[in-house]
């Protein structure tokens, strides 16, 4: 899943700095099911993306858990992020010369 849309394994760290509270939480932001996102939890915590913790609490059911950003991950975020702004510079300056190059054959 994460070589499909990195977006989401991008996205995986901004989400658990932001202090969601555990898969259920983060699912549902990412839209995606439960079972995908422990997958790509674990992958992540193997690459040491992201570091998952168990909370024992006293209520009923399975434990929480806590999702925490590695600095290996937040640097991950902010590549990612600054690749992302590169390829919509790229995108808006073809578009702006397509435009320029189709205004000078309507003047022709």
């Amino acid at each position: 899943m994460s070589e499909n849309n990195p977006a989401k394994k991008a996205r995986l760290p901004e989400l658990s700095s932001a202090c969601w509270a555990g898969v259920a939480g983060i699912a549902k932001e990412l839209q995606i099911g439960p079972a995908t996102l422990i997958k790509l939890l674990a992958d992540m915590e193997e690459q040491g993306l992201i570091k998952v913790r168990t909370l024992h609490t006293k209520a009923v059911g399975r434990p929480v858990k806590q999702i925490e950003a590695t600095e290996l991950g937040k640097e991950y975020l902010c590549l990612f992020k600054m690749l992302q702004l590169k390829a919509l510079k790229s995108k808006r300056q073809i578009l702006l010369r397509r435009l320029t190059t189709l205004s000078m054959q309507k003047e022709s």
